[in-house]
């Protein structure tokens, strides 16, 4: 089977010579100011933390991950999970008060973060963990369906901001 995609437009001029113009293409590019979400900036968990419990109604999404380089199934999942919650929710969702961060939990800095939310690091060598809160009341999701439970959990919470 073959498949051709037309990028031309052929005209024939009254000299029955063809003529051959590239057909328009209209390419929008990638622009982060159009996505609904912003990045929150941290050095530390502490950072983190100070934002998480600020009081504001502001929404949180979290990927812990540990880097275990060593060990591929680790790497491919942290991958995924990262690749799926970019395709499936980051860059379609429409809150605008949204702020995702990534957490390398084999760095010391997050220690105090990791305790407060009682993210358990030592399950985090199998798989990556997602975190989201608003307004100091959130949910921790891991394995294949987090991304979908982080909707589901993300819905509840913003059904209660609303009441």
């Amino acid at each position: 089977i073959c498949v051709f995609l037309i990028l031309a437009c052929v005209s024939m001029q009254s000299s029955g010579q063809f003529i051959v113009k590239p057909a328009p293409v209209e390419v929008t590019p990638f622009n982060p100011a159009q996505t609904h979400f912003h990045n929150l900036h941290h050095k530390s968990g502490d950072d983190i933390l100070h934002r998480l419990t600020a009081g504001n109604h502001d929404v949180y999404l979290l990927v812990f991950y540990h880097p275990n380089e060593g060990h591929q199934h680790l790497g491919s999942a942290n991958r995924h999970l990262v690749d799926k919650l970019e395709s499936d929710f980051l860059y379609k969702n429409d809150i605008k008060d949204l702020y995702y961060a990534t957490v390398d939990v084999s760095n010391p800095t997050y220690d105090n973060l990791l305790r407060e939310l009682e993210i358990d690091v030592d399950e985090l060598v199998y798989n990556p963990a997602l975190f989201v809160m608003e307004h100091g009341n959130g949910f921790i999701m891991t394995g294949p369906r987090a991304v979908s439970e982080m909707k589901m959990n993300l819905n509840e919470l913003l059904n209660n901001r609303d009441q």
